[in-house]
């Protein structure tokens, strides 16, 4: 796997394994038949997770700066414009839409970026987000409660009332 293997996801096929090692500044792709690293690609600095889009064209690491985004054979790809210090979480089904954290705002708060114009919509949740189907709408938590933002009006509205106790620890 390699050194201090932060974080990894699985490709959509479910053939292949991408992994972050943040000691060693490289994503690695394991074949889930053998158990065997394919291959290890040097990124940049510290990779502190994977993501890997719906269609499995893109594997993005977030680390310090912008993402490095990597294609599956392991080429770096130019084009998303998120903003530097963006760290995906989240694509949208149609991967259109990424939501995620920009580390450098205070507190490290949830955005929604469009890929293709690199416009982000912050939310303000403190959560992992979920997409639903239709590629609009994410869930995330904020203040104990589960909310939902529709990403073409560019509202959100709390979807499930206030729980008691801390919401992550609930799922």
């Amino acid at each position: 796997l390699g050194d201090e293997p932060e974080a990894f996801d699985l490709s959509p096929d479910g053939k292949t394994i991408y992994v972050s090692n943040e000691d060693e500044g490289a994503a690695s792709f394991i074949d889930v038949a053998s158990g065997k690293k394919q291959q290890s690609v040097k990124i940049g600095k510290e990779p502190e997770g994977v993501k890997t889009s719906p269609d499995g064209k893109l594997v993005a690491y977030p680390q310090s700066g912008a993402p490095f985004v990597l294609d599956p054979p392991g080429r770096a790809v130019q084009g998303d414009r998120v903003p530097p210090d963006f760290r995906p979480l989240a694509f949208s089904p149609d991967g259109m839409l990424v939501a995620g954290r920009i580390a450098s705002t205070t507190p490290s708060a949830l955005f929604v970026c469009w890929r293709e114009t690199g416009d982000c919509w912050g939310l303000g949740g403190d959560s992992w987000p979920v997409w639903l189907r239709d590629s609009r709408r994410v869930l995330f938590s904020k203040d104990n409660e589960i909310w939902v933002a529709d990403t073409r009006e560019r509202r959100s509205r709390p979807a499930v009332s206030k729980v008691s106790g801390d919401l992550h620890s609930r799922f």
